[in-house]
């Protein structure tokens, strides 16, 4: 099959088994016969109604519990099946199983699809397509990739009203495909576990990130160590942006004055931030700490087992001097993930004093232990308080 032809695919006719179950007919699709009627005599065992010959099991499957069995499939296995027949093609088209559509194999271990099948899906998504996830090569083949140009705009045209887009372990060349090729109506962009090549020199990858995207309210970029400081210039000025995160992104925080500057002019509705896993220091951890409408600050170490090497200009390492930069004046945060820093039971009272709207605290994998709770809980009483080991 072609590549012109793969969206105009005619399915093969139907094709019935010749089964004849016994006692299994609905009376719509049944033949009465003088042969097929009991006779009433007495002790027979005849069935009242017999099936014709050329019905099958699948015949007496409604339309609609055919819809909701099509429902738990994935976006290429519904495009497989619907070639089956011409009544399974006609239900695959219902809108509404293509709300979200995820684009990658059913196969254990799981696997990502090819550019081929990968536009033959997306030229089936609908004006009700809301959500679209696309596996890439990069776990499985290196430096390969399944995202083309053509294949992301084609997204836009004919999921015009998509919100939320998941590149998941893509590689993609931003001389070939620039964000600018991604939809402008999303709300929610992720991007973890990618790798982009050949970035401009001159400017980063979000550049005009504001102008494209006005709408964006969340964006993803875990685990991309090719996000640079210099890209957090170009994603403050986001003005709906509520939700940013960064946790495995190594180079944030190798320069200082970037974070000043994108802090003190940028993110004016930033509520949730996830650092973890990055380069930033003492210095730059009360400079996000103190966003106007920050609730929830992730920072410190995801795992015990990361060393400086993990890292960028920094060692990932957060001393107590950091965290309690954040309490010097009372906290507006309601949550603080503060895992594997520099932190014990002293320090308790001040983080206590300052942080009465806290709604939950993370100390795990720090030097915190039960009597560090205890005199927290004396100043937090409705704070949910977390320590000891991951």
């Amino acid at each position: 099959m072609s590549d012109e032809d793969s969206s105009t695919v005619s399915p093969p006719p139907s094709k019935r088994i010749r089964l004849a179950p016994k006692n299994l007919a609905p009376s719509s699709a049944s033949s009465t016969t003088p042969e097929s009627v009991s006779n009433g005599s007495k002790g027979s065992h005849q069935p009242a109604v017999s099936l014709q010959p050329w019905l099958s099991y699948f015949d007496f499957i409604s339309d609609d519990v055919l819809l909701y069995l099509l429902s738990h499939l994935q976006a290429l296995d519904l495009c497989r099946i619907a070639q089956t027949s011409e009544r399974l093609h006609r239900i695959s088209l219902d809108p509404s199983l293509w709300e979200k559509v995820v684009v990658q194999s059913s196969e254990q271990p799981r696997k990502p699809v090819g550019v081929r099948e990968l536009t033959h899906v997306i030229k089936q998504m609908t004006n009700r397509t809301r959500s679209v996830t696309i596996a890439g090569f990069l776990k499985a083949e290196a430096l390969r990739t399944n995202l083309t140009s053509t294949a992301l705009k084609l997204i836009g045209v004919k999921a015009p009203h998509v919100e939320e887009l998941i590149l998941d372990a893509c590689v993609m060349d931003s001389k070939k495909t620039p964000l600018s090729d991604i939809p402008r109506t999303l709300t929610r962009l992720a991007l973890p576990n990618c790798e982009v090549m050949n970035l401009p020199r001159e400017h980063g990858f979000f550049k005009g990130i504001d102008t494209l995207f006005k709408s964006l309210r969340v964006l993803d970029l875990t685990n991309n160590r090719w996000v640079s400081n210099h890209s957090i210039m170009a994603i403050c000025k986001l003005q709906h942006l509520e939700e940013l995160n960064l946790l495995g992104c190594v180079r944030i925080g190798e320069t200082f004055a970037y974070s000043a500057l994108a802090t003190k002019f940028g993110f004016p509705k930033l509520t949730k931030l996830d650092m973890r896993n990055t380069s930033i220091t003492d210095s730059e951890v009360s400079c996000y700490g103190r966003l106007s409408h920050l609730k929830e600050y992730l920072v410190g170490r995801s795992s015990a087992d990361m060393n400086a090497s993990c890292f960028g200009e920094g060692d990932g390492q957060l001393s107590s001097r950091g965290i309690l930069s954040l309490f010097i004046q009372p906290l507006k945060l309601e949550k603080l993930v503060m895992t594997h820093c520099d932190l014990d039971n002293r320090h308790m009272e001040v983080v206590g004093v300052h942080g009465k709207n806290l709604k939950l605290i993370d100390f795990r994998g720090t030097q915190v232990d039960l009597d560090g709770y205890n005199e927290l809980r004396k100043h937090l009483p409705n704070c949910e308080i977390l320590y000891g080991s991951d």
